[in-house]
């Protein structure tokens, strides 16, 4: 009992200890799998609207997750480009993923929606554990792994009730809600540049380290 209870207090305070901007993650998180259900749930739905069947849909996803498996490959050139404001422009990426599906009826550009697609889920869910591991310790990193897979689990649950609430209807209607769902997550990240402060925060600590081994050193 006594065991437990300890258990519980340390859990208690590894949570209370958690780096404000985790939670600032976790609604990136939130986001991103919301985003991502919209976008697969609503597709056949949208394409069969255009006059397209079962076999187009299945045969432009297979060909789009090219475009997720090159981001995985390249993302360490990406970085390079896109340097602390990957996120944001993972967001981008999901809101031209909507663009090409929902304004054209082209093979092509269907193709390249799909491409964006995984684009953006490799740009964000990749680029979400490193900040994370950023911003928390050894203790508190399995906390914040495990809060944001309940959170990404819990989106992809909220997402067909938040659309139903807000009496958003499927199909375009779902895909114009992505739109401005990405687009706005984007404008906000790319202004308050959060992947920028956030390494930030892991300079100082690195910092801060070094001057306590040097102390302790003396």
């Amino acid at each position: 009992m006594e065991v437990s209870n300890q258990r519980s207090i340390s859990f208690g305070k590894t949570l209370k200890s958690l780096n404000g901007y985790v939670y600032v993650m976790l609604i990136v998180t939130f986001a991103t799998s919301l985003c991502l259900m919209i976008f697969m749930a609503n597709q056949s739905i949208l394409l069969a609207s255009k006059g397209n069947g079962t076999a187009y849909t299945a045969m432009i996803t297979a060909l789009g997750n090219v475009g997720g498996i090159c981001t995985a490959f390249g993302l360490k050139y990406i970085r390079k480009i896109t340097r602390t404001d990957t996120m944001a422009w993972g967001f981008v990426a999901f809101a031209l993923s909507y663009i090409c599906i929902v304004f054209f009826n082209n093979p092509a550009l269907h193709i390249a929606g799909n491409m964006f697609s995984g684009m953006g889920i490799v740009m964000v869910n990749a680029t979400i554990p490193f900040e994370l591991s950023i911003l928390a310790n050894h203790q508190q990193f399995p906390v914040a792994i495990a809060m944001n897979t309940l959170i990404s689990s819990l989106a992809g649950f909220a997402a067909p009730i938040l659309l139903a609430a807000t009496k958003i209807s499927a199909g375009a209607n779902s895909y114009l809600a992505g739109i401005a769902i990405s687009g706005l997550m984007a404008v906000v990240l790319l202004i308050t540049r959060l992947g920028k402060r956030i390494e930030k925060k892991s300079g100082e600590a690195t910092a801060s380290n070094v001057k306590n081994e040097k102390v302790q050193e003396a």
